[in-house]
């Protein structure tokens, strides 16, 4: 097969200006290559086109094609012409599986493991009682091995591209090559106007949009949260954290959040796209467990740890408590706060552990320190001078 100069995007979800940046697509286009995306949101997810409304939210781009019914898919598909690299952002459903056996015969494929988040390892018995909960409702059994299936039944890309040591789990079927890199988020380290220079100015909180992640809809899923109960409760609970150091509070919303339409949410100062300014200037952070938090860790903030009732209640319970444990901090449960609780306590740093971090979940020492795009392509354009991935 010749390889050509072009790159084919696979998405499930609508190319925003924030994906187009995070994507790297600017970057394949200043380097000469020939950009397509392909846009399956509409077609495979149209409940989640529609709670985020798609059209407004993908990105002027030529090379975009939103694919809205199963036959442009195929026609598509089929036009592609050989010798393309593919960038697959695809789930794992049947129809998603489909289009990865398609587009392997086309070209070559690449995936990202990037491994951001700790999660706190299920003990015997949380298993026994997840097995419980699962025998009484056998349906959920199927559910269960279908999904397991799916997670397992696809062949290995081409190419993985990981961060920290933990995106090197779980890759090791098939064959394929490793490109070492970090998580999207450490490309702000590398720009100009992103120094590690921090103005310690106040107390800020990372938003998770806890009860409307768009996510919820993709996934087919549940809040964990009720807004009813959650934002009053965080008001409340970052207000007095706060004045416990006297700091002022603000809210570093989730990127894909939507608070100027929505009736419940915070009541304390919420600013949209300014999280990485917004950790830089603090004095402490406060998260449930965000992949924000990495820039807090590799700026060397003091981090506290939050839950709630509701929270501990659901499975992202795992995702804080893996935090508590890889960073040495303790969860504070905001339903039940001791009296005269002692919050400068959760201001220690553990720098080995801060460390450590970094090595498991972002970067592991000695790869390249460059934007993560820039190492893929790199290694992309080097294997295709040296015709190595003819031999693939």
């Amino acid at each position: 097969m010749i390889f050509k100069r072009q790159v084919v995007y696979l998405l499930t979800s609508p190319l925003s200006k924030r994906d187009y940046n995070r994507f790297g697509i600017q970057r394949w286009l200043d380097r000469g290559w020939d950009v397509k995306v392909f846009d399956f949101t509409k077609f495979l997810k149209p409940e989640f086109w529609d709670y985020v409304s798609g059209e407004q939210l993908s990105v002027a781009f030529d090379g975009l094609m939103i694919i809205e019914d199963k036959i442009t898919a195929l026609k598509l598909l089929q036009k592609v012409e050989e010798g393309a690299i593919f960038i697959d952002f695809l789930a794992s459903s049947r129809a998603e599986q489909k289009i990865r056996r398609e587009v392997r015969v086309k070209g070559l494929t690449l995936k990202f493991n990037l491994g951001s988040l700790p999660m706190k390892r299920i003990d015997c018995s949380e298993y026994w009682r997840k097995a419980q909960k699962v025998m009484q409702h056998p349906d959920r059994i199927i559910h269960y091995l279908i999904n397991k299936f799916k997670k397992y039944q696809g062949d290995s890309p081409d190419y993985w591209v990981v961060g920290g040591t933990s995106s090197l789990h779980n890759n090791s079927r098939g064959n394929f090559l490793l490109i070492r890199a970090h998580n999207f988020d450490y490309d702000f380290f590398y720009t100009e106007k992103r120094e590690l220079e921090s103005n310690d100015n106040g107390l800020v909180f990372l938003d998770g949009d806890e009860a409307y992640h768009s996510d919820y809809v993709h996934s087919g899923i549940e809040p964990y949260v009720t807004a009813e109960k959650y934002y009053p409760l965080m008001d409340v609970s970052l207000l007095q954290i706060a004045e416990s150091f006297g700091y002022d509070v603000r809210i570093a919303a989730h990127p894909r959040s939507d608070y100027d339409n929505k009736s419940i949410r915070y009541s304390l100062p919420i600013l949209k796209d300014q999280t990485f300014e917004l950790i830089k200037q603090s004095s402490v952070v406060v998260s449930h467990g965000s992949t924000s938090l990495q820039w807090a860790i590799i700026m060397r903030k003091p981090i506290i740890l939050v839950t709630t009732d509701e929270m501990k209640k659901s499975a992202f319970n795992y995702v804080t408590e893996g935090f508590a444990l890889a960073l040495g901090k303790e969860v504070v449960n905001l339903n039940r706060i001791p009296n005269n609780f002692n919050w400068k306590s959760q201001l220690l740093i553990d720098e080995t552990k801060y460390n450590n971090y970094i090595e498991t979940y972002v970067k592991q020492s000695g790869t390249p320190e460059k934007p993560v795009w820039e190492i893929v392509i790199d290694r992309i354009e080097t294997d295709l001078l040296n015709s190595k991935i003819q031999s693939l």
